[in-house]
């Protein structure tokens, strides 16, 4: 009885509400739970509340994203057709090849998507705020009204974002690889590592399809001298399906401490977005061979 009240009179009655003020179908989840209680129970506290929560999630009338709960299903499919086909585009985005889009871009975007199908319109400020809490785009420092969308980057890989340079010697490399081949990661997995290490304040980020580089200076240490480490993530084969993602960090000499630090701090990263996008999938750590990735070698053994 109280799911059919929450799916036939309070959700109605909520989706009515934010489409007349223009906003999107969504709430935070401690005002979801306050009208819950007033519409429904007092009773819907703490972990009742959660249980009730769970259960309308799996019957499809609500969608828990920890801090938002979205309550028109339909509408968040809407949101996530732009971000994940360039069609919709057309030629408005400035930078389509590097996944470039202005807040402005996406609203066109979002008319398009109406038009094209028919239905309600979505605002380009409910739909940002979405897109973030669910890392697939970030806006660009310097430019708030600029977003990256790690889903858009067609642009490959430029040789001199990760060449040879005399002065870094030193590499460390890891592999999050599937435990067994019939195992996939969901690509949705490296769009959030992508999204993830954008908003550090601590690193300079380089993106390209499949792949991204990050630089930074460490602290001082004791000798008093910083020192420069870059790192590199990227699928690690060049199969459809991702199988495995490798975590490269290089330095200057007897860096190898600081850049077996950062490698273990963007693995930590790559595990946690493994685990919120694809949780089901089993993998392993390896390590990877010093002698061909200080080469430069494509896939390198693990």
């Amino acid at each position: 009885l109280v799911c059919q009240k929450m799916r036939c009179d309070v959700l109605p009655v909520l989706r009515r509400e934010r489409l007349i003020v223009q906003e999107g179908p969504f709430m935070a989840k401690a005002d979801f739970e306050k009208v819950t209680q007033r519409e429904v129970s007092e009773a819907f506290v703490g972990e009742l509340f959660e249980r009730l929560l769970s259960y309308l999630q799996e019957s499809g009338e609500v969608v828990d994203l920890s801090d938002e709960v979205i309550f028109e299903v339909s509408w968040l499919l809407n949101v996530l057709t732009p971000a994940m086909s360039n069609r919709y585009f057309f030629i408005h985005a400035i930078d389509n090849s590097r996944g470039i889009v202005t807040i402005e871009d996406l609203a066109i975007a979002l008319q398009t998507l109406s038009k094209v199908h028919g239905i309600p319109p979505v605002g380009k400020d409910a739909a940002i705020k979405i897109l973030r809490l669910l890392h697939l785009c970030f806006p660009l420092r310097g430019q708030p009204n600029s977003f990256l969308f790690p889903t858009l980057i067609e642009e490959d890989q430029r040789e001199e974002e990760w060449k040879k340079e005399a002065d870094k010697p030193v590499y460390v490399g890891r592999r999050v690889q599937c435990e067994s081949e019939i195992e996939i990661i969901a690509p949705a997995v490296f769009f959030v590592i992508q999204s993830m290490l954008a908003a550090r304040e601590d690193v300079i980020t380089v993106f390209w399809k499949g792949g991204l580089k990050l630089f930074k200076v460490t602290e001082a240490t004791e000798a008093d001298m910083q020192i420069p480490i870059e790192a590199l993530i990227e699928i690690a084969d060049e199969k459809r399906a991702i199988t495995a993602i490798d975590v490269i960090a290089r330095g200057p000499p007897y860096s190898e401490g600081e850049c077996k630090k950062f490698v273990d701090e963007l693995v930590f990263k790559v595990m946690q977005a493994k685990d919120e996008r694809s949780p089901g999938t089993s993998v392993v750590l390896r390590y990877l061979s010093y002698t061909q990735i200080s080469k430069h070698q494509r896939n390198p053994v693990s």
